[in-house]
């Protein structure tokens, strides 16, 4: 449990630094970071109602394939669902087939689409 928790607080505190020095946007919690696309906002907004219905997988699996374009805005749109999916209590997790493997994979396979594989392992350690 406390490892668990150890890695979460890690993914949202890197996750306000790449947004505070890499994006100039000052957050509270990385999921409340705006994306420039319009339409890519509204979907990434999509994905994150998705993970409070518990379609945690299914939320996944399409921002994997909205980001296929490895755009600024697909980093943030990543950037902002492992953060919110970090979130959420190990309870809800675990309830939808969850757990902190799946987000601690997750997120290292969609950092490494960005060649920034390391930067996940540093936030996991």
């Amino acid at each position: 449990m406390y490892h668990e928790d150890y890695i979460i607080r890690n993914i949202q505190m890197l996750g306000r630094a790449i947004a505070r020095f890499v994006f100039r946007k000052d957050v509270e919690s990385p999921a409340d970071m705006q994306l420039e696309n319009a339409e890519k906002q509204e979907k990434t907004n999509s994905l994150l109602r998705m993970i409070d219905s518990g379609k945690i997988r299914d939320a996944e699996k399409e921002l994997h394939r909205m980001s296929e374009d490895k755009t600024m805005d697909d980093l943030v749109a990543g950037i902002r669902f492992y953060s919110y999916l970090g979130e959420q209590s190990e309870a809800f997790l675990d309830d939808h087939g969850y757990n902190d493997v799946d987000l601690k994979l997750g997120l290292r396979q969609f950092a490494d689409r960005f060649g920034s594989k390391h930067l996940a392992d540093m936030m996991m350690q």
